[in-house]
């Protein structure tokens, strides 16, 4: 959590494993007040005393590491769609964003791409060939994602 005024930035690094609420009041205009509630287990708290943004995070990184960066594929834009019908559907798709010059860094393909809705498992009929659909998409510097069932 942090606490940002223009005079001074600080925060409160919580380490716990299991689930915490944060109430936060205002009683005033000028004062904020949280109440912390974790359901169990080992407690770390951090304070992390700033006095400024940049500190604030310098602090935080120095504890848990540097984020890296994400793949710059995965900030794109990325086309999901109930159902593609068949790897001929993926390829038109991508032929269609091509011709409309429309960017597009990753396509997802939904349930449909496989037997009987079994994971892993291609529709032979309507996905013939799915190592030659995605190393099309791949050749255009693209991604092929497939949603997975929820755990």
């Amino acid at each position: 959590m942090h606490a940002h005024s223009t005079e001074s930035t600080v925060a409160v690094f919580h380490v716990a494993s299991s689930e915490t609420w944060i109430d936060i009041s205002h009683a005033t205009d000028k004062s904020t007040q949280t109440h912390w509630v974790s359901e169990s287990g080992i407690m770390d708290t951090f304070l992390l005393p700033g006095p400024t943004p940049e500190e604030v995070f310098r602090q935080y990184a120095k504890l848990t590491g540097a984020t890296v960066m994400p793949a710059q594929w995965s900030l794109a834009y990325h086309q999901c769609r109930w159902n593609y019908v068949s790897s001929d559907d993926v390829r038109m798709v991508q032929r269609r964003f091509d011709e409309e010059d429309m960017p597009v860094d990753v396509f997802w393909l939904d349930i449909e791409y496989s037997d009987n809705h079994k994971y892993f498992m291609w529709d032979e009929k309507s996905f013939p060939d799915p190592v030659e659909m995605t190393n099309e998409v791949a050749a255009n510097g693209r991604k092929v994602c497939f949603v997975m069932p929820p755990s």
